[in-house]
């Protein structure tokens, strides 16, 4: 009895010791050296797992991103008997450096083993190519820098190699405070280095450190799929697509670079810059305009003055507003400045425009004083002052003068009492009166501005709507015709121009397009032959154009299209393209009927 006690406890403790080793689901990786940002595979075997549709991924988070998922499986036979294994695969990347453990998945009933894994920093990924096909390249124009003050910094991708499925991830400010954007827009051009020729796709951002310190920037990833050739017949054929196809192995070599990471130390304003507002600039340059025809300028009449300050390298909200000063005789009113920023051959420029009203008061000479703005200049390294000189006008009139002319036009008696009145109190009236006249004058102008304005704004409306009444008249006058003419083809065709001819002659500019790699070139063409060839269709679109034509080239039109409108991805390959529009070139002679039309090239639905 005591025997049997103790082998059923011994089974027991046997059974409750193997619990956990049959809970753990197996997991393994298949790289444990990896950059930060670089992607990798986590293999999770589920042969043995009844229900793994609802994996718990939440717990990788933040240390990793998940970038995909898929699934494998695989049956051997051996010795007769046969075994099945399927796999889970997640690709991942670290968002961290060091050493960092993926947890444990809860998978089904179960629980994945951690992995261990070393996450190096994204400066030890190489810069290019052993063989220097692809390099990636970053740079500033000067590593040492004040508050404030812009730094360019200039990324430049060489490619001198097919590549596919190419990514770029911008670099961005992993340290210290700083505004980073990208200045403009991608520019690509073409330059040998070494006698090897490149594809130079360069980028540039602008980079404004708001603190003294250090600024960071983190180097930029690049990721694509190197284009080798697998299987080939000697001939360009049907076989060699055939056997490059991932069933008989990949057609490409996945690459993954980073360019250098960049340190900027920052220094604080120097203490020998005495200006109100710290203006770090390449250049600042101030002027003014105004009708200066109109001198001696009447008492009491707006003067418009326009006051323009423009600097290079620095930020539009960094321009401060003018501040004008009391001037005896005349009275200024500066209206809000319009600000204006734009990129010139990478290099920020950035204006301040400001429209000033000035109203002469008293007549004779008076004297606007100079303006000045203290700026810093980073090309020289010292501070300087943008001036504009000091401007006399002269003033015919007087406000009070005009005031009496008017005064006495108006009503007699005032006039006596006015006469009455002591010195101090006149002094008083006239004061009053510029103001009020000056207040008058300058919004009645204003009024008369705004009147016109809208006027016009009425006339130009008619005529937008006026001009698309007609449009629309047109279109429908001009599809009626088409639908005669196309009812009238059936009967007689003598009249169409050669269809055909003009049919090869777009399709020769597709293939053209293509072989010079330019997308957007390749949509323009693509679209101008689907309109020759179904005329049926008023508004020719991609989608449409992918609905009409077969499946391969649906596939590579689609992939054009995405090509196109997918932010940050630039390369494209119009190679296969060709090569489809050709075969159906080829396809379609010799196959024409007698009235010269080309055989459809279109899904028959």
């Amino acid at each position: 009895m005591v025997t049997k006690t103790i082998r059923s406890f011994l089974v027991l403790m046997i059974f409750v010791c193997s619990l956990p080793l049959m809970a753990k689901v197996p997991a393994s990786v298949d790289r444990t050296n990896v950059g930060v940002q670089q992607s990798f595979h986590l293999t999770i075997d589920v042969s043995h797992v009844n229900d793994y549709s609802d994996m718990d991924l939440s717990v990788l988070q933040p240390e990793f991103q998940v970038l995909g998922r898929s699934s494998q499986s695989s049956t051997t036979i051996i010795n007769g008997r046969i075994s099945q294994k399927r796999e889970i695969v997640l690709t991942l990347m670290p968002l961290q450096e060091g050493v960092l453990t993926i947890p444990a998945i809860a998978v089904g009933n179960d629980k994945t083993s951690p992995v261990q894994i070393k996450v190096s920093p994204l400066s030890d990924l190489p810069r290019s190519l052993n063989s220097n096909e692809i390099m990636l390249k970053s740079e500033v124009n000067h590593k040492s820098t004040f508050v404030q003050q812009e730094v360019l910094y200039t990324l430049k991708l060489y490619v001198g190699t097919q590549i596919d499925r190419a990514s770029l991830v911008p670099p961005k400010v992993v340290s210290g405070d700083a505004v980073f954007e990208q200045i403009g827009k991608e520019k690509n051009y073409e330059i040998t280095v070494k006698g090897k020729r490149y594809v130079v796709y360069e980028y540039q951002y602008s980079i404004i450190p708001q603190k003294s310190g250090t600024v960071v920037i983190s180097p930029a990833l690049f990721r694509a799929v190197k284009q080798e050739r697998g299987f080939n017949s000697g001939i360009d054929s049907i076989f060699d697509d055939m056997f490059n196809t991932p069933a008989f192995g990949s057609r490409g070599k996945p690459i993954e670079l980073a360019s250098n990471k960049i340190s900027l130390n920052v220094k604080k304003i120097p203490s020998s810059f005495r200006g109100k507002d710290w203006l770090p600039a390449q250049s600042l340059t101030i002027f003014d305009e105004w009708d200066k025809s109109r001198s001696p300028y009447p008492a009491g009449e707006p003067i418009t003055r326009t006051i323009t300050v423009t600097a290079e390298g620095l930020a539009s909200n960094q321009l401060p507003e003018l501040e004008l000063e009391d001037v005896e005789g005349v009275k200024q009113y500066a209206a809000p400045g319009l600000k204006n920023e734009e990129i010139v051959d990478g290099v920020k420029i950035t204006s301040l425009t400001t429209t000033v009203t000035i109203i002469p008061t008293t007549s004779g000479k008076v004297t606007l004083p100079e303006i000045k703005i203290p700026w810093w200049n980073t090309k020289k390294n010292r501070a300087e002052v943008a001036k504009l000189k000091a401007v006399t006008i002269t003033v015919k009139g007087s406000v009070t003068q005009k005031q009496d002319a008017d005064n006495t036009v108006g009503d007699t008696s005032s006039n006596t009492e006015n006469n009455t009145v002591n010195d101090v109190d006149k002094n008083n009236l006239v004061d009053s009166g510029i103001a009020k006249n000056t207040e008058k004058s300058f919004w009645k102008e204003r009024m008369d501005n705004i009147k016109s304005e809208y006027y016009w704004y009425l006339i130009i409306l008619f005529v937008i709507v006026l001009l698309s009444y007609m449009f629309y008249r047109k279109r429908k006058t001009q599809s009626t015709v088409s639908e005669v003419k196309q009812s009238e083809s059936f009967v007689s065709r003598k009249n169409l121009p050669p269809i055909v001819d003009l049919q090869k002659k777009l399709i020769k500019k597709i293939e053209q397009s293509c072989r010079d790699n330019d997308a957007q070139a390749t949509r323009n063409n693509l679209l101008e032959w689907a309109k020759v060839h179904w005329p049926e269709e008023s508004n020719m679109t991609m989608n449409k154009l992918i609905d009409r034509v077969d499946n391969e080239l649906a596939l590579e039109v689609k992939e054009l299209n995405e090509v196109l409108y997918k932010t940050g991805n630039s390369f494209w390959r119009g190679e296969k393209l060709a090569k489809l529009i050709h075969n159906i070139t080829k396809k379609s002679q010799g196959k024409q009927d007698s009235k010269n039309k080309l055989e459809p090239l279109y899904k028959q639905k």
